[in-house]
């Protein structure tokens, strides 16, 4: 008897963890998500660029670096998720965290023929996005303006369009 209520308990106890797991999996609802800061940047190319321009867009905004070998690795997936999916009301802002920004970012923008935004980043938005301390770091706002995932790391090609797959 007593050995069939353990294994009736473990088996409860089971199932409760099971379906708590499943839970955390799920996304948040978007009327929980938090609001992304604005911000309006300097672009590589001498124009300045909103956040706010890109309302009813998914924007994945990409902190990043010319000097950090992660970056350099993972910019050419975006590039190539970029034109993938450009038609489809999809960018991305590139936020060089490289001090200076001039000559480097504008030149490794070039250097890889980046055809989105690269915007010169600074500490008020670097604070305004938690004070990103690891880089690339990749936040993916949704339609709405608010941020859906956060992306920690150099991550592969099938891994943003999964992202971006779950916001379009």
């Amino acid at each position: 008897m007593r050995r069939s209520a353990c294994a009736f308990l473990l088996a409860v106890l089971c199932g409760f963890a099971a379906g708590c797991g499943e839970e955390e999996n799920m996304p948040d609802p978007t009327d929980q998500r938090p609001a992304a800061p604005d911000f309006t940047l300097l672009s590589a190319e001498g124009t300045m660029v909103s956040l706010s321009e890109y309302e009813g867009h998914v924007v994945f905004v990409n902190f990043w670096a010319s000097w950090c070998p992660p970056c350099r690795i993972e910019m050419p997936h975006l590039q190539e998720l970029f034109e993938a999916h450009a038609d489809k009301n999809f960018v991305i802002l590139a936020v060089s965290l490289d001090d200076p920004f001039e000559p480097d970012a504008p030149a490794f923008a070039a250097e890889l023929g980046l055809t989105f935004p690269v915007l010169k980043g600074t500490a008020e938005v670097n604070e305004a996005y938690g004070s990103i301390t690891a880089i690339p770091t990749t936040f993916v706002i949704d339609r709405q303006g608010r941020i859906a995932e956060t992306l920690l790391g150099e991550q592969p090609y099938e891994i943003f369009e999964a992202a971006l797959l779950r916001h379009l």
